[in-house]
């Protein structure tokens, strides 16, 4: 989960809630965040992410990644704006991987590379 929050970060992704990223603070009491084995992605202002968007569009390009996300990495955790079952996730990505890994899947590499 380190690895793929670095090469997240790289795409313009602020990562956050992972002990790697600047700590953890409140969450459910059985959250993967306090194993180490999610983060939190948000797209902030400015962000190369929105580059030639305006900034508003965040929550449609955040909703957007989370889908792509969801797509490319099966079996991982993953609540969003506009699919987010448990609630608290409309602003942000929660990227969860049971156990901390996954395998690069060919869908998860070309979206590394947006």
């Amino acid at each position: 989960i380190v690895a793929l929050g670095q090469q997240l970060q790289g795409l313009g992704l602020k990562v956050a809630e992972n002990p790697a990223f600047g700590g953890v603070g409140k969450h459910s009491p059985n959250s993967h965040h306090y194993a180490g084995h999610a983060v939190d992605l948000t797209i902030q202002p400015g962000s190369p992410l929105l580059e030639g968007r305006p900034d508003s569009e965040w929550r449609a390009l955040t909703k957007q990644l989370g889908a792509q996300l969801k797509a490319a990495i099966p079996g991982a955790e993953i609540f969003h704006p506009g699919d987010d079952p448990v609630g608290g996730h409309d602003s942000h990505i929660h990227l969860a991987l049971p156990g901390g890994r996954t395998k690069i899947t060919p869908a998860l590499a070309q979206l590394l590379r947006m």
